[in-house]
């Protein structure tokens, strides 16, 4: 009877064991499969414009390259494998040498940031291969030559299809030099219909100087515009963080409101009492003071700048010039606007148009005087919180 139950037994322990085994390599396969999915990152034979993202951001270089060699023993996304790229062709960008040495980066998700800042433990040891040497590819590439970084998720076989994809939907945008000339020339062509809107009151000019004043400043109003949409036309969609909006668009209004007013504007008549030209004068003067203070505001936000970074721990001239920068336009369109405003008991005896030009001035430099004074507050913040820490770290 005990030897029936013994053989009994081992009959089901051994009817068991490829069940068992079987859990064992299915589990076994799910892991491996699953960590092939997360760590290994393909190169992808078509590019599709519209699940492409990095397309449409003008700051990833799009280059065409030979992968040359790649140093990956033991890489992770912490520590990603350094590749040597020759750089055959620049589909976008065009400041890379003909051979670079990039980081294989990966990508980064939600769940792979801490909440306090920094990436997870498990994102930076998680194992991360480089690419094929030999291979021909189209890469995403991101960061001064030196130190580029290729997109390990955004990696694509070169192809003429590809290759047609990246020239047709990569988002391009304008050099820096000449928007940042574009800004300004849109912000003084402002300033200066706006002068010449009250220049075009004065009765010291002929009646049919006025007229051409008048249509000077609306014609301005019109090239206004459109180098407005030209400057619109040279940033991207991806462009989201748009600072310099509270400064060009009270501006563009301003040119558009004042350009319509020159288009409509009728035959005033000269009050007896005012001298001729008082009302131009007058606002001009106003317009000069302000302008002086604004300089001078700007030239002490500036020294001070340069000097503040020096007196708590002497960071250097450098630091100081870079504080100085940051300071010192602030400094000119706070000065600016408050002495515009201490004046304005003086614009209340100018006439009408006088008045509606100091309110356009107004409205142009509010903004401006807004975000400078939210500016140079943040960086009073900022630098107090730093040398607060560096107290506490010495002490």
């Amino acid at each position: 009877m005990q030897l029936q139950r013994d053989v009994d037994m081992k009959m089901l322990n051994t009817r068991k064991a490829p069940v068992w085994w079987s859990g064992w390599l299915l589990a076994l396969t799910f892991v491996a499969f699953a960590g092939g999915q997360v760590h290994a990152w393909e190169v992808r034979d078509t590019l599709a414009a519209e699940e492409e993202s990095l397309l449409k951001n003008p700051a990833f270089d799009v280059l065409v390259v030979t992968v040359l060699a790649v140093e990956d023993t033991g890489a992770t996304n912490g520590n990603p494998p350094r590749v040597e790229l020759g750089v055959e062709e620049f589909l976008r960008g065009g400041d890379r040498a003909a051979t670079v040495t990039a980081t294989w980066q990966a990508p980064v998700f939600h769940e792979d940031v801490k909440d306090s800042g920094g990436f997870t433990e498990a994102w930076k040891a998680r194992s991360l291969a480089g690419p094929e040497v030999g291979a021909k590819l189209i890469v995403f590439s991101i960061g001064p030559a030196e130190a580029a970084g290729v997109q390990a998720a955004s990696v694509y076989r070169f192809s003429p299809e590809n290759r047609s994809v990246v020239l047709e939907h990569a988002a391009t945008e304008r050099s820096g030099s000449i928007q940042i000339l574009l800004f300004v020339v849109i912000l003084a062509m402002s300033f200066l219909m706006v002068i010449l809107f009250v220049r075009s009151s004065s009765t010291e000019m002929s009646q049919k100087a006025r007229r051409g004043l008048r249509l000077a400043v609306s014609a301005l109003a019109v090239l206004t515009l459109g180098l407005y949409v030209f400057y619109e036309t040279g940033i991207s969609a991806y462009s989201n963080i748009r600072v310099d909006l509270i400064v060009i668009w009270p501006a563009v209004g301003a040119a558009l409101v004042v350009g319509v007013v020159s288009l409509f504007k009728r035959r005033s008549r000269a009050k007896v009492s005012a001298p001729p030209g008082a009302a131009s004068s007058g606002l001009l003067a106003v317009l000069g003071r302000s302008l002086v203070w604004g300089l001078g505001a700007g030239l002490v936000a500036a020294v001070a700048g340069f000097l503040a970074p020096m007196i708590p721990g002497g960071s250097g001239s450098e630091q100081g010039l870079l504080t100085a920068v940051m300071v010192g336009p602030p400094g000119f369109f706070v000065g600016s606007f408050l002495a515009l405003l201490w004046q304005v008991r003086r614009v209340r005896t100018l006439p009408l148009g006088s008045k509606t030009a100091y309110g356009l001035i107004l409205l142009l430099l509010f903004f401006p005087f807004l975000s400078s004074v939210v500016s140079v507050s943040s960086l009073v913040i900022a630098m107090s919180t730093v040398e607060v820490s560096g107290t506490e770290q010495n002490n």
